[in-house]
């Protein structure tokens, strides 16, 4: 009998749980809502806060500090939650749109030195701090982005390593980052202005990222059928993929 019950429980409890919603409480006491089907792409109990894939390079964190951080403003719709720091890259229109996000009156903005965006400009290997959050820039390059123009940022939001890597091939200099142990490594996979998803999984493999993330995933023009067909191609072992306008928490 209790045999009969225990394989009864196996074949029951995922199909009770396929579809049944957690309510996940916020200390700001608001309460957001997961499919539990969909949490194992999600880290509950972030020591950092959460991140928005906006699409393309574009991502915004909230920090548990309600630090608001937009990175290559571009694509989605929604920028109206006001931002205290935007990072830009590079100065390529795909990832420089700062006029499309709400800013706070004290808003600060860090950029490579080839974006003209306003604000503070980092080159490579250099570092500022804002707002508690450390932010190093560090090299982004190939043949459609001249070395020195853009950058790459690596974020310390209470601990945990964030790099993004802007537009990029793999290049040596990521083997610096090794040593970081980055938590996170959003790589562009695009394979036409920047890494192939199967040279992206090269750089992971040298970076060492806790979670490797595709993003950039396709020309800016390109369809939902040749973005997914670069999402499929890549395949590290720590790979977490994002759809547009997921959210997970870091």
């Amino acid at each position: 009998m209790k045999k009969t019950l225990y394989a009864l429980g196996l074949f029951i409890l995922p199909q009770l749980l396929l579809g049944q919603i957690m309510h996940v409480h916020k200390n700001d006491g608001t309460v957001e809502q997961f499919d539990i089907a969909t949490i194992d792409s999600i880290t509950f109990g972030s020591a950092a806060g959460k991140m928005t894939w906006l699409g393309h390079a574009s991502v915004k964190i909230v920090t548990n500090d309600n630090i608001v951080i937009y990175i290559d403003p571009y694509a989605g719709d929604d920028y109206s939650e006001p931002a205290d720091l935007i990072l830009v890259t590079h100065g390529h229109n795909d990832h420089n749109q700062v006029s499309k996000v709400t800013k706070k009156p004290n808003c600060l903005i860090y950029s490579g030195p080839g974006a003209n965006v306003g604000g503070s400009k980092l080159a490579p290997g250099e570092h500022a701090e804002a707002l508690g959050i450390s932010i190093s820039a560090v090299h982004a390059y190939n043949s459609n982005h001249p070395k020195g123009t853009g950058v790459g940022f690596v974020l310390d939001i209470n601990g945990i390593l964030l790099y993004h890597a802007g537009d990029t091939s793999k290049i040596d200099e990521m083997a610096e980052l090794t040593a970081l142990n980055i938590d996170y490594a959003l790589l562009c996979v695009d394979g036409i202005y920047n890494m192939s998803p199967e040279e992206a999984m090269q750089a992971a493999a040298l970076i060492h990222p806790k979670k490797a993330i595709p993003i950039h995933v396709a020309p800016a023009n390109a369809s939902a059928a040749e973005k997914q067909k670069n999402i499929d191609r890549f395949n590290p072992p720590n790979k977490l993929i994002l759809k547009e306008g997921d959210v997970i928490y870091l």
